[in-house]
């Protein structure tokens, strides 16, 4: 298995590139009044009511164009961030078991 990428790789992306452009876009236009518009729109939870198990399944309806791993569902990504914080947080608390299914 390859070692993961470092810090500095994984979100460096070429000048000109679509996911360079991207990331570009997004931090021209995110402001204090573009972020505080977005809370107001998407913090009241009115939006849509479904189930943690609909909401997984819609996100692998989004495609994400900085993902360097489109191959896999986002609803998998989302376990594996899941795994990841579940375990940082268990070595936090000095609990050494736990599922390595994500390391």
């Amino acid at each position: 298995m390859s070692a993961s990428p470092t810090c500095s790789e994984l979100r460096s992306y070429p000048v000109g590139s679509a996911q360079h452009a991207f990331y570009r876009t997004l931090h021209a236009r995110q402001t204090l009044a573009f972020v505080r518009g977005k809370e107001e729109e998407y913090t009241t939870f009115e939006r849509r009511r479904m189930t943690v198990a609909e909401a997984l399944g819609l996100m692998d309806t989004f495609v994400d164009p900085s993902d360097p791993d489109t191959r896999a569902p986002n609803a998998l990504h989302a376990y594996q961030t899941a795994e990841r914080q579940r375990g940082s947080e268990a070595e936090r608390n000095g609990d050494r078991e736990r599922d390595e299914t994500c390391r």
